[in-house]
């Protein structure tokens, strides 16, 4: 007999169930549904003034017949169905919880069906609801579970299939309805001690709960609990052995909702947790290894809030949206956070070169140092350290109303004087120079730009950028080699 809690399938469809029982006005036993489709439904569980279940929300709630109803299976029952069956000639391949069909692969498919001998087992969007029979034999090569859309929801069943990995280093429930882990009885008890990365998205679970689960995964290094509904973080007993944080698409807001001291923490992602203002400040120390962090989907719109940043004195990486950030003109929103914050090497996905990062700190320069008092206040501290590094602002050719600059130009023991644009990308001033010099272009030509002021070379290897991307001042040297 199914009890109230209880996960179950109907035609595809997920849901909780919420009553068993006779409902007024129709003959014999209905079942009281809550959808996980928020679309799905008639009611919230009261029918003609009469309240039988209680949903989240409104019309989030159907009756149906007993027989309409699927609970799933044990583990072993599916793991045999996937494994051993017939039912597709298609292979699972896992990488990183993500699937990949692949067709045809017979012998594959033969060396899969010795189900104990599996390294990496994947019953995604499936019917798994309980713990296979005492009896079963372990699956002791076994390193990733993915346990992904499933209908567990019993903890004690999680601890009771685990039970038959030893050597389990991933595990993944994501879309399971999982019961509060604190109502279990059983928060005290380990359920592996080899499991180092766990993925918990979507399955309901509060702050206290996911608090209460890593005590019971006392090796789990990688947590990743993206859609929980979570407006806090608080493991301040496991945040220390913590090295990847994943809280995307949460309610979190800021960093002081994140409880603990996260002294190995090198990945965070809080993308898309309704962000809008940055305050680290001291806090930063909590995150002294942390050299990845994702801001993506967050509406951050104030300076002040990329000014903190710095705080994070081992950030490397950022991942965060800039449309709503506004800067100078002639100088691009990306050039201001590489000046901003000194440690950067990746920004979005765009390396931030040593040629990229001094640009950027030298136009940030020339574009800030001389505006209004007001709206120089937020990029007082990067101005003073970055003249301190690179001297005081040149001319600026844009204020001056130019777009082009004269420099020499060199190539072998030839010396030209050419004005050139500004606009002008590296591809149109090479091929600009061979015509000049009488050489054939190639891929074999290139262009440097040595600097006056230290002797820097710099490499202009991006064919697609302006000019004016690599700051080029007065006495400098344009040069076209041949490798």
């Amino acid at each position: 007999m199914p009890s109230v809690g209880d996960r179950i399938d109907v035609e595809g469809n997920r849901g909780t169930l919420r009553y068993v029982g006779e409902v007024e006005g129709h003959s014999g036993m209905w079942y009281g549904i809550e959808w996980d489709n928020e679309t799905r439904g008639k009611h919230d569980g009261q029918i003609n003034a009469r309240r039988y279940f209680h949903t989240r929300r409104p019309k989030n709630g159907s009756f149906i017949r007993p027989p309409a109803a699927n609970f799933g299976v044990d583990f072993l029952t599916e793991l045999k169905h996937r494994y051993e069956g017939h039912e597709m000639e298609e292979i699972d391949v896992s990488w990183n919880s993500k699937r990949v069909e692949t067709v045809g692969m017979e012998k594959i498919f033969k060396k899969q069906s010795n189900i104990h001998n599996l390294v990496h087992i994947v019953l995604d969007n499936r019917l798994v609801s309980s713990a296979p029979p005492t009896e079963t034999a372990p699956f002791p090569r076994c390193l990733e579970l993915n346990l992904h859309g499933n209908l567990l929801h019993k903890w004690d069943d999680v601890r009771k299939i685990l039970l038959l990995f030893p050597k389990l280093e991933e595990l993944v429930l994501r879309k399971n309805q999982m019961d509060p882990f604190e109502d279990e009885g059983s928060t005290s008890s380990v359920f592996s001690t080899s499991i180092r990365r766990l993925v918990i998205s979507d399955c309901n679970l509060s702050a206290k709960s996911i608090s209460n689960l890593l005590l019971a995964f006392p090796s789990v290094s990688e947590l990743i609990s993206l859609g929980n509904g979570l407006s806090s973080f608080s493991a301040v007993e496991a945040s220390a052995r913590l090295t990847i944080l994943d809280l995307e698409n949460n309610s979190i807001r800021s960093f002081e909702t994140i409880q603990g001291k996260f002294d190995r923490l090198t990945k965070l992602s809080l993308a898309n947790c309704g962000i809008s203002k940055i305050e680290i400040g001291s806090e930063g120390s909590r995150f002294s290894q942390l050299n990845v962090l994702n801001l993506k989907s967050n509406s951050i719109a104030d300076w002040n809030s990329i000014n903190e940043l710095r705080n994070l004195r081992a950030l490397q990486t950022l991942y965060i949206d800039c449309d709503q950030l506004q800067c100078e003109a002639g100088i691009h929103i990306h050039e201001v956070i590489i000046a901003k914050i000194p440690t950067l090497i990746d920004l979005n996905r765009f390396e931030v070169s040593a040629v990229e990062r001094r640009s950027a700190e030298v136009r940030f320069i020339n574009k800030y140092a001389g505006i209004a008092e007001e709206k120089r206040q937020p990029h007082k501290e990067d101005l003073d350290r970055l003249i301190k590094l690179h001297g005081p602002p040149s001319v600026d050719t844009a204020k001056q109303g130019l777009s082009v600059i004269k420099l020499p130009i060199q190539f072998g023991d030839r010396v030209l004087q050419r004005t050139l644009p500004l606009s002008m990308t590296v591809e149109k001033i090479t091929e600009l120079l061979c015509r000049l010099f009488c050489v054939q272009h190639s891929n074999k030509i290139r262009l440097e730009l040595e600097r006056s002021d230290d002797g820097q070379i710099v490499a202009m290897d991006n064919g697609l950028r302006e000019l004016e991307h690599y700051s080029p001042e007065q006495g400098d040297t344009l040069r076209l080699v041949i490798s």
